[in-house]
């Protein structure tokens, strides 16, 4: 289904996106871009199959040393080269903060968006429309948190703004990882608001903050760079997450500690970027 929604989009940009005059100053570096698309491809794999095979198989070994030996080509031949992100954009404090913090949120709501959804048929027996309509919990929140997030960079900072979206959401995984999928239904949906309020605060605010100061020839590529690196973050909170919880519900079968533990390092990750955003406000201050 994806495949299909995804070729009939890629049709429509092609048509409807104008042409713009090409920046000859500067190249696409092609193979180092598929050497590093394939790297990270192999090890996101090898690192699902670990729910299946565990981290001795064959597959999961190999994955990861090809992975890795093409992400060791990326890093020899961009050694001493043009990055593959302009160190003009790399530089700027405010594209590494909300990139970082992006990153990292996409990790805790990785793991709440593919895995409990998941929990909730599987461990509390409810159907797939039953577990999406729970699940509106963590959707309008998430909707309502982005719609807030601009007045509150305005009112508060934008590291402000990020460091309280990400504290909402470390609070919220670690309260769902105390009640469980299975606990009352009131306390999950809670839990789901106030992850997905931090969420939509996040993923808003970390945009328009890592863009903010990018030079507009610069913001095709800071733009993709920061898309590139949500989507690496929640690629590999799944693959870990998921295999964490199958490994953890293997030997502790029917009481979802693997969810619940795969939650408590989705909120550590996400934390990071709550300290992240509150080492900036003390730069900023100590700047003032």
């Amino acid at each position: 289904m994806n495949v299909v929604l995804l070729s009939f989009a890629f049709v429509l940009l092609v048509w409807l996106v104008p042409h713009l005059p090409t920046d000859r100053t500067r190249s696409v570096p092609v193979v180092t871009l598929v050497l590093f698309m394939f790297g990270i491809a192999s090890v996101t794999a090898a690192i699902q199959h670990v729910a299946a095979g565990g981290w001795l198989n064959a597959y999961t070994i190999c994955g990861i040393v090809v992975g890795l030996l093409f992400l060791g080509m990326v890093w020899l031949r961009v050694r001493g080269r043009e990055p593959l992100v302009a160190k003009k954009v790399t530089d700027l404090e405010p594209f590494r903060l909300g990139t970082y913090t992006a990153t990292l949120s996409n990790w805790g709501s990785g793991v709440v968006m593919v895995l409990v959804p998941t929990a909730l048929e599987v461990v509390r027996g409810v159907s797939v429309l039953e577990a999406g309509l729970i699940f509106l919990g963590f959707s309008v929140p998430f909707a309502l948190g982005g719609a807030l997030s601009g007045f509150m960079v305005r009112s508060l900072t934008a590291p402000r703004t990020l460091a309280l979206g990400s504290a909402a959401m470390v609070v919220g995984m670690g309260g769902l990882a105390i009640v469980g999928p299975d606990g009352p239904l009131g306390s999950v949906i809670i839990t789901l608001a106030v992850i997905g309020l931090g969420n939509g605060i996040v993923y808003s605010a970390a945009t328009s903050y890592a863009l903010i100061e990018i030079e507009t020839d610069d913001a095709a590529e800071a733009s993709a760079a920061l898309s590139a690196a949500r989507v690496l973050g929640l690629a590999l909170a799944v693959a870990i997450s998921t295999s964490m919880m199958t490994t953890i519900d293997t030997d502790h079968p029917g009481d979802s500690w693997g969810l619940r533990v795969a939650l408590l390092v989705g909120a550590a990750v996400t934390g990071a970027g709550w300290w992240l955003a509150q080492r900036a406000l003390v730069a900023a201050s100590e700047r003032r």
